[in-house]
């Protein structure tokens, strides 16, 4: 099974670079002119989509092989769970095949525009956003860093180049920042002419912590609109992750979302797994489960997630021994949760757990947000693994300095 995407997609990061995927290892993911040069937004995307990496990524795959950039989706499917990969191949092989990609790929990888058009764009325009999650850092929020800004999106040198493309397109995706109070990809939405818009679906990924209700007016003109809106947790959980945003404001807006909005919207919520709320996925689970709204995590047999794997320090391999065999015992009778259990023994990354609690004590100091009172079964665990095996070493929280 090939990955049709490096046929067919294009996706620009939030600092505009050209990247493979969004899922693309790390080191490995920016398309380059050479070795030091990497591609932008505003460079030609004729020769960006034949670039030598592109064309290096589909002969590997066209030869059965799994390219290096692409590990993290071999990494998932080595333990049980679906990949993008998959999930990519089933979206579009009734749109674009497999024997037609072999049959229409040069013996070089390159390809010929007008055969593989771009049907799938990943955009996230900058950084503005309304939220600072612990997940995340000043590249995906401006509310890390008010002064790393992102507005390439805004330059006529992008919209002219894009507006050669975009009618193409048959799936947009647009991810932050926070894509719904960025006024520029509205602005982007109305110059899709009328004509295409019914044979275009929008994606999206939002924190839904601004509905700007107007605006959602011309959804109406696509297709399908479809919402992955992020959920790391019920109540304090989700709250000590996804700063700083109330659970209450977060249902009050979900539930509109659910019995409001037009009928060609649908809706799954999101859950990153990571070392702060693996102990609160089974209550994730039973909130979320589809009998419960109109439109959420209809057509799924659980609601959606998703392993964290940067930064690394967040990731369930990052737990010592004594944390992971607690959450195996408590887990060990729910199939569901059995890939994520093979995930966080695929490998040791339990040297970074000292940075975990001293970056998760730091930030929640300038947060006034006690772990103890947000996280509270991770942190009673902290507390016996540190009494047992590392004792007078565990920095106490405190919101004084």
């Amino acid at each position: 099974m090939i990955c049709p995407l490096p046929w067919i997609h294009l996706m620009i990061d939030n600092d505009s670079v050209i990247k493979v995927c969004c899922r693309a290892k790390q080191g490995k993911n920016a398309l380059r002119k050479d070795t030091s040069e990497r591609y932008t937004a505003y460079n030609n995307i004729s020769i960006i989509r034949n670039c030598e990496q592109l064309k290096d990524i589909r002969k590997t795959f066209l030869n059965n092989n799994i390219p290096e950039a692409c590990e993290r989706c071999k990494l998932f499917e080595n333990n049980g769970l679906v990949s993008p990969r998959q999930k990519e191949y089933e979206k579009w092989r009734h749109i674009i095949s497999e024997k037609y990609i072999r049959e229409n790929t040069r013996e070089d990888g390159s390809i010929d525009e007008k055969l593989f058009p771009l049907y799938h764009w990943e955009l996230r325009l900058g950084n503005l956003c309304n939220m600072a999650c612990r997940t995340c850092g000043p590249k995906e929020s401006s509310l890390w860093d008010n002064d790393r800004s992102m507005n390439w999106y805004m330059s006529n040198q992008f919209k002219n180049t894009i507006s050669t493309y975009i009618n193409e397109a048959k799936h947009i995706h647009f991810l932050g920042g926070e894509p719904l109070i960025i006024e520029d990809h509205w602005d982007f939405l109305k110059n899709i002419t009328f004509d295409k818009r019914d044979e275009i679906t929008l994606e999206y990924n939002t924190n839904l912590k601004t509905i700007p209700y107007e605006k959602l007016k011309i959804w109406r003109d696509f297709k399908q609109v479809h919402l992955n809106v992020s959920v790391d947790g019920i109540g304090k959980v989700n709250e000590f992750i996804r700063y700083p945003l109330s659970w209450g404001t977060f249902i009050k807006n979900l539930n509109y979302i659910d019995t409001s909005s037009n009928k060609n919207i649908t809706i799954t919520t999101t859950y990153t797994v990571n070392i702060l709320n693996i102990l609160d996925i089974q209550n994730y689970f039973e909130y979320f489960n589809s009998d419960k709204f109109y439109k959420i995590n209809k057509y799924i047999n659980i609601p959606k997630y998703h392993m964290l794997v940067y930064p690394q320090y967040l990731s369930l391999t990052s737990l010592p021994k004594f944390i992971k065999n607690h959450i195996t015992n408590k887990f060990k009778n729910d199939d569901r949760l059995k890939p994520i259990i093979e995930f966080m023994y695929s490998k040791d990354t339990s040297d970074l757990f000292e940075m975990f609690i001293k970056k998760t004590n730091n930030l929640s100091r300038k947060r006034t947000q006690d772990p103890d009172k947000y996280v509270v079964e991770l942190w009673e665990l902290i507390k016996k693994w540190r009494e047992d095996d590392l004792p007078n070493t565990m920095e106490p929280f405190s919101d004084k300095k």
